[in-house]
Parts: structure tokens; sequence; C-alpha cells
């Protein structure tokens, strides 16, 4: 079953000080959501440490279903992204750290991430939901029940990684400094996107914040 977020850690805090960092609105409508899902068929939250080739394959065309697609951003969309994710499950999972949830409504997928637990740490990497459940907000269901299952495990901290997106400050007020690292090859290919990267993105965007219209074509080709 699902757990109450009033009731589980959030990004950064241990776990007794997890109850004062969810919104009491947030958490009533995702209560309200959940029992409404909860009416149309059991919830059931499955986890495993297994990098089995299935459930990995269960993730990726989930994610492969909805907007990052769509957008090109899906692990599914580079047979590069996907055999490096399915490498790093692996090796992870050899070391005991792997922790897969997906959340099934009446036996169908309707969210899942990959995740791994580190000295009582649980990090969520990627996260994925059925679109055609947006109304009831399946990403936050799947984090509601996962969760719980980490308080279970005696875990201390739930760290979303990356930036301080909305919702994920739904959760929480609390984060972490995040830092990019770029690392180029010495040859001329590797010299031409540092000078892109640094040079003459930081450039563009100077001279584009001096205008009153912004050329929105060359931001996208740089941004």
């Amino acid at each position: 079953m699902i757990s109450d977020p009033r009731n589980t850690p959030s990004l950064v805090p241990s776990v007794p000080e997890s109850s004062r960092q969810v919104d009491s609105r947030f958490a009533s409508a995702l209560r309200r959501r959940k029992r409404k899902l909860a009416e149309q068929g059991p919830l059931v939250l499955r986890s495993s440490g297994n990098a089995d080739p299935d459930l990995l394959r269960r993730f990726f065309d989930l994610e492969a279903s909805g907007w990052k697609s769509r957008r090109g951003t899906a692990i599914g969309n580079d047979p590069r992204d996907r055999q490096f994710y399915e490498e790093v499950a692996r090796s992870v999972a050899r070391f005991g750290h792997l922790q897969l949830y997906f959340l099934e409504h009446y036996g169908k997928t309707i969210a899942g991430h990959i995740g791994f637990t580190y000295r009582r740490r649980h990090f969520t990497p990627k996260g994925a939901h059925d679109e055609e459940y947006n109304r009831y907000g399946p990403g936050h269901l799947l984090i509601d029940a996962a969760l719980r299952d980490c308080a279970e495990q005696g875990l201390a901290e739930f760290d979303f990684l990356c930036e301080d997106d909305p919702w994920k400050l739904s959760w929480t007020s609390q984060v972490r400094p995040h830092a990019h690292l770029y690392i180029f090859r010495k040859n001329s290919q590797g010299r031409s996107a540092y000078m892109a990267k640094f040079k003459l993105k930081p450039a563009l965007r100077a001279l584009l914040g001096k205008r009153d219209q912004p050329n929105r074509a060359l931001q996208d080709c740089f941004g």
C-alpha cells in the first residue's frame, strides 16, 4: 500500500525531521488522488535490487511513452544511453546498491524509477510515469510509496539529485549545491566543444540579453 506523505523522509533531512517538510495542502491533494485512484483498482509498489533485463526494459519503455521521447531525451532514444544505464545498473546491483521501484495500478505500471541506495541514502537519477494518469500525479504517488519503503529499511535520506525542480520542492525545502562536471577530449573536437560551451555560448547569451527581442532560434541552438 501507499504511505501517508506526512510520515516520509524528503530530499535531505533525516526521517524524524521529514514530517515537517511536506506542505499540508500538497499532502491533502496527494491523499485525495490516491484515494480516487485506489477506488478504481489496487495500487501496488514493486521493488527489486536485480538488474533484470525485463525490469530495465519495463522502465525504458515507460520513459519512452511520454514527453521525454518526444523531446528526444528518453534513454531508449539512443542505444548508447541505454547501454550506459544497463551497465551501470548491473555494476551497482553486484554490490547490492540497486533499487528499482514500480507503481502498479490494476497490474499496469503507471510510474517507475531507477534508484541507488548507499550509506543509508536513496538516490533517484531517473524517473518516469504514464501520462494517461497525469491527473492522479503518478510520479508523486510512487515517491510517496518509495519513501515509506526506504524508511522501513532504516534509510535516513532520500535524494532526488540534480536541480531543485518545483515538483521536488513539493516534498522539501532543503537542497544541496548542484555542480556540473565537463570532460573534453584532448583533440580538435574537444577544444571546439570547449570553446562553444564556455566562450561562444556565454558571449551569445550576453549579446542576446542586450536586445529587446532575443533571437530564440539562436538561443535554442546553444541552449
